[in-house]
């Protein structure tokens, strides 16, 4: 029985040294693994960025990427080619041809931003394609338009220049218009304002919508109805 009992504690005593001996194992191969990751982060963080650069500037030359475009910021913005389309381009270029240096031109002004109205939601969208204007005092002299022409009934524009008295000219939308057409239709409009022949005031051009005038223009007194000097517009 005495037998039994000793080789019983012997086979506790082994297994249990067997036991210690391995957790022994584990525990250094896991510390050995946890001084490998720290000694190769150590030589991540301590490797030359210089070298590492130069090693991606030669694979993506090789690749043949251009590295500056690439990290180049995206631009939201850029300049057009040109300010005009062709038609309002080489429209103005003529134009500038047939003037003289005490006219200027704007181009494509809304209406809105010369004209008060009591409703400026009517005018909303509506913009002239020139306005001809004098250069000192910015004064305007003449409405250009280029489009086909609509019913008198629907076209804003001619309502408006036709009330604050200022001509307004169509011209198709076509790129070979001549200096010469442009001088015929502009320049008995573009000739200096008249005064009046009773009162001496400035007079303001208007057009006549009914009778055997109708559809003709005329120089009427800027002080109507206080006075009622009217004068022919003579065309050259």
């Amino acid at each position: 029985m005495t037998g039994f009992v000793i080789l019983f504690v012997v086979v506790v005593a082994v297994v249990m040294l067997l036991r210690t001996l391995r957790r022994r194992e584990i525990a250094a191969f896991r510390d050995a693994d946890l001084s490998a990751l720290e000694n190769f982060r150590i030589e991540r963080s301590e490797a030359n960025p210089e070298r590492v650069s130069d090693q991606v500037e030669a694979i993506a030359t090789a690749a043949g990427i251009d590295l500056a475009s690439l990290n180049a910021p995206v631009a939201q913005y850029s300049l057009r080619k040109t300010t005009l389309d062709e038609v309002h381009q080489r429209f103005l270029t003529t134009l500038y041809q047939i003037l003289d240096g005490s006219l200027v031109v704007l181009v494509k002004l809304p209406l809105t931003d010369f004209i008060r109205t009591k409703s400026p939601m009517g005018l909303a969208g509506k913009v002239v394609s020139f306005l001809i204007c004098d250069k000192f005092d910015l004064a305007v002299r003449c409405g250009i338009v280029l489009g086909e022409p609509r019913a008198r009934s629907g076209d804003i524009i001619e309502q408006v220049f036709e009330q604050i008295g200022k001509p307004l000219v169509r011209f198709p939308p076509a790129i070979d218009i001549s200096p010469a057409e442009l001088s015929d239709a502009l320049g008995p409009l573009l000739s200096a304002v008249p005064g009046c022949p009773k009162c001496g005031r400035p007079m303001t051009r208007r057009k006549a919508n009914r009778g055997r005038n109708s559809g003709q223009s005329f120089w009427v007194c800027s002080a109507f109805p206080d006075c009622n000097g009217i004068s022919r517009i003579t065309r050259a």
